[in-house]
């Protein structure tokens, strides 16, 4: 186990520190990377019925013989209702509060003090119910034995992208295919397959 508090160098002698919140980050020109990070925060899934925008909430089914769980909307619109796009087509929306909030913090640092932001992560559009759960390499349902398998949602680029400053520059979403050609991968794989001969 790592002690956080603990500062350590790395095998190349570059010193690593461990920092809870971006708050105790110093401010200067920094590299952030998310990779696999905002899949893993917090969503909120919304469906749109007669009378508005309505949250899905997690409750325990009464009529269930064991404990349970189970999935339902909302009677009135609640506070994160605030969240939806008024002019969004959608029928249903996922969306991360804190996975924009980090965006739009990182993205006023890059703005005041310079610096980069890649995130690495599976993705798409808000508009389909991609909340799901893994447990011993197999999907399993979110809401059975909680606690007990990691919890996923695609992230929504476009969203992140709506949060971040206007004055720092957006690039992508693209494919990770995209990313690692235009990063040199048919070149390394050339030269792997020529060291392997």
């Amino acid at each position: 186990k790592i002690d956080r508090t603990e500062k350590f160098l790395s095998k190349y002698g570059c010193p690593v520190v461990w920092h809870d919140s971006l708050r105790s980050v110093p401010r200067s020109f920094s590299l952030f990377l998310a990779h696999e990070f905002f899949d893993a925060l917090p969503i909120h899934k919304f469906v749109k019925t007669k009378e508005g925008w309505r949250e899905v909430l997690i409750d325990i089914d009464q009529e269930s013989q064991e404990p349970k769980l189970r999935y339902i909307v909302s009677r009135n619109e609640t506070p994160s209702c605030v969240l939806i796009d008024p002019f969004t087509t959608s029928q249903q929306i996922e969306l991360s509060p804190q996975a924009g909030l980090i965006c739009k913090q990182i993205s006023e640092r890059i703005v005041e003090f310079g610096g980069i932001f890649l995130i690495a992560d599976y993705g798409g559009s808000s508009d389909q119910d991609t909340f799901r759960a893994f447990r011993k390499h197999k999907q399993v349902n979110p809401l059975d034995l909680p606690g007990t398998a990691d919890l996923t949602a695609d992230v929504d680029f476009k969203y992140l992208a709506s949060q971040a400053s206007d004055d720092c520059a957006w690039y992508g979403p693209i494919t990770q295919s995209q990313f690692l050609h235009s990063t040199g991968i048919t070149t390394r794989c050339e030269q792997l397959i020529k060291g392997g001969k």
